[in-house]
């Protein structure tokens, strides 16, 4: 079966190009899936043709090959909407990265937990300072602090927990934001106002206004407990 897939000549430029693919790899430390991507297209089709060649298999005058053909058609419907329903059917996926190179789902919505909570200060008035404090078990690759070219326009500026004295003197220099502590690691991630000394809080009260109306956003979806 396989010796007919690799002397169809309807394949056999892709064949070559996936052999290429595998020398070149071959010079890599490590093998990342993406690394694979630009050859996706090749993989589909080599795999598409070896399927019609086993369609036709028969063992004896079972039509064995159309079995497994079916087979592998539902097996890959059943995989891929185990992994679009694993949130609400409380699935136990592997969490991202760890052996993530060999997950046949894919990360989850790497990101969302930020992008959410960006996007609730983005409708904020005025300007937003954000304190990202990481716990110790923090996954370094799960970056969170990252601001546009231009930071001290940007609506919201997202910081990196340091000692009290620097976050102290972070806060002075942005003196006319509001200030957050998020704590991406909790689960779901949390969002509260940065406990000021006693002496930063008080301030008009428009803006007490302001950080409750976004807590309780926050808590609507859950980002507050």
């Amino acid at each position: 079966m396989i010796r007919r897939v690799f002397l169809d000549r309807r394949i056999r430029f892709l064949v070559l190009c996936v052999l290429v693919l595998m020398a070149g790899m071959l010079m890599e430390i490590f093998l990342i899936p993406h690394y694979l991507a630009p050859f996706t297209v090749a993989f589909y089709a080599i795999g598409l043709q070896a399927m019609r060649h086993l369609r036709l298999w028969k063992g004896g005058v079972q039509p064995v090959g159309l079995a497994l053909v079916r087979l592998t058609v539902v097996i890959c419907v059943a995989m891929a909407g185990m992994r679009l329903f694993a949130g609400p059917l409380n699935f136990d996926l592997q969490v991202w990265p760890a052996a993530w190179a060999a997950n046949w789902y894919g990360p989850g919505p790497f990101g969302a937990d930020r992008a959410n909570i960006e996007n609730a200060l983005e409708r904020m008035p005025g300007k937003q300072l954000v304190i990202v404090q990481y716990s110790a078990s923090h996954r370094p690759v799960n970056e969170w602090v990252y601001n546009a070219a231009d930071i001290d326009k940007s609506k919201v500026i997202w910081a990196r927990d340091m000692d009290a004295a620097e976050n102290c003197e972070l806060i002075q220099y942005y003196k006319d934001r509001k200030v957050w502590l998020v704590q991406p690691d909790a689960q779901p991630a949390q969002v509260s106002p940065y406990p000021l000394p006693e002496k930063q809080v008080t301030g008009p009260a428009g803006n007490r206004r302001n950080i409750a109306s976004l807590t309780a956003r926050m808590q609507q979806r859950g980002l507050v407990p």
